[in-house]
């Protein structure tokens, strides 16, 4: 709103249609179901299914968090200062679904025979450039909220919290990494 907008000066806030907080909020479930899959899929499917050594696993996912760490900086620092007919946030959010998904999918395909450094290489490979292409999907879609609305207490209320899209992200992909979803082997253990 500008500053002689009569909204402005009587105090009113624009409130944001349901429809707008339901499309920014869908945008939510892909950071859901990325970081429940790594929080819970990732590390033991690498550890348990593939048998990469779990300091090798943590290794490759405290890496990944770094890179995290210095490329979120980054990333919104590019969309604060782009420029385009698309506006500042959506060109990086376009170019990154494709990669995201294709990322995310060849992360759980490593080929067949790899030793502990090529497990390792691969893990921390596909971490990297799914945080990557997260990154540049994310952070402009959270300043993209913030700028849905001039009222940021109102902002704040319906981006976050509750039973929102993020949580149904993260809880449809907490089922996928349970025991059930892998098929029965037999056992080679022996009890004791």
């Amino acid at each position: 709103m500008a500053q002689g907008d009569p909204d402005t000066l009587s105090g009113r806030v624009q409130t944001l249609p349901v429809t707008t907080k339901f499309a920014y909020g869908i945008g939510q479930v892909a950071e859901g179901i990325q970081s429940r899959g790594f929080d819970y899929f990732a590390f033991f499917y690498f550890t348990q299914v593939l048998g990469l050594a779990g300091s090798l696993a943590g290794l490759a996912v405290a890496i990944a968090l770094i890179f995290d760490a210095v490329t979120d900086p980054v990333a919104g620092h590019l969309s604060d200062n782009w420029r385009s007919r698309l506006g500042r946030r959506h060109p990086f959010m376009y170019a990154s679904a494709l990669p995201l998904g294709v990322f995310w999918c060849l992360l759980y395909f490593p080929p067949t025979g790899l030793g502990q450094t090529g497990l390792f290489l691969w893990f921390l490979g596909f971490a990297l450039l799914v945080r990557a292409a997260m990154t540049l999907y994310h952070v402009p879609h959270m300043a993209l909220g913030a700028e849905l609305s001039d009222d940021s207490s109102s902002a704040r209320r319906w981006s976050s919290g509750g039973p929102s899209p993020p949580w149904w992200g993260r809880s449809a992909s907490s089922g996928s990494g349970s025991p059930s979803s892998f098929p029965r082997r037999p056992s080679t253990a022996t009890v004791c």
